[in-house]
C-alpha cells in the first residue's frame, strides 16, 4: 500500500484503528453470546403445552416437597 502524503497516512491509520475496534466489538459480542447460551442451556427453548400438562399431572399425583438447588448443595 503506497500513500503519497501525510493526509493519506492518517486516513489509512484511522481505517486500521476502526478495523481493530470493529474486530474487538465482534469478538466481545460473540463471547457474550456464547456465555449467555452456556449459562442457560435451555436458552430459547420452550416446553410444549402437552409436556407442561404432563408435568403438572405428575406433580399432583406425587405432591412431595421440592428441594432447591441451594438446599441440595448444602446437603451434599
Amino acid at each position: 500500500m503506497q500513500v503519497n502524503n501525510a493526509h493519506g497516512i492518517i486516513i489509512v491509520m484511522n481505517t486500521l484503528v476502526q478495523q481493530k475496534q470493529l474486530q474487538s466489538l465482534v469478538r466481545r459480542t460473540i463471547i457474550e453470546s456464547f456465555q449467555e447460551i452456556f449459562a442457560d442451556p435451555d436458552f430459547g427453548m420452550m416446553l410444549s403445552s402437552q409436556t407442561t400438562k404432563q408435568l403438572k399431572k405428575a406433580q399432583k399425583a406425587n405432591p412431595r416437597k421440592l428441594t432447591s438447588l441451594r438446599e441440595f448443595s448444602r446437603k451434599g
